[in-house]
């Protein structure tokens, strides 16, 4: 997905739309798949049973600047 939207944000250049998109995010990359998939697991799980109605945010800080 995101290697469209680089693409499409300028053609021939995604290599530098990276750099320029990860320098927003505070951890400085995008996301694993794993790191992800970690969060699903989780909340397949029965830790996760007491937990309802929340939207959870896997952005590498963007929410917390």
């Amino acid at each position: 997905m995101m290697r469209s939207i680089e693409a499409a944000a300028s053609a021939g250049h995604g290599d530098e739309v990276k750099k320029q998109f990860e320098a927003t995010i505070p951890l400085k990359r995008y996301a694993e798949p794993i790191e992800i998939a970690q969060l699903v697991l989780f909340l397949a799980s029965d830790n996760s049973q007491y937990i309802t109605g929340t939207t959870q945010v896997i952005d590498g800080g963007m929410c917390a600047q």
